[in-house]
């Protein structure tokens, strides 16, 4: 699917099945992607500051210039995914959300 630039800051969309979705542009700040398959997605420039990746699958996705910031990562899945510079910090979370 061609989410190029598409808007979906602060929508709740957990367990979506995004895989292989072009995303570039995209805005996702603050989204909830709990759960949400983003196998081999293509996520260059997209903003994803203060989203919600819990769960989520990014294997093998394309990652070039995401900002990750205060993102939840927790038991997100990375396994092959393709992180190109400049990349700005990786939030993983230490634990679980309350």
């Amino acid at each position: 699917a061609d989410l190029t630039g598409v808007d979906m800051a602060s929508a709740t969309i957990q367990g979506a099945d995004l895989s292989g979705a072009s995303l570039k542009g995209a805005r996702l700040s603050g989204a909830n992607l709990f759960g949400a398959d983003l196998k081999g997605a293509k996520l260059s420039e997209a903003q994803i500051g203060d989203a919600n990746l819990q769960g989520a699958d990014l294997r093998g996705a394309a990652i070039r210039d995401v900002d990750f910031s205060r993102a939840n990562t927790f038991a997100a899945e990375f396994d092959q995914a393709l992180f190109q510079a400049p990349v700005a910090e990786l939030a993983v979370a230490a634990q679980a959300p309350q």
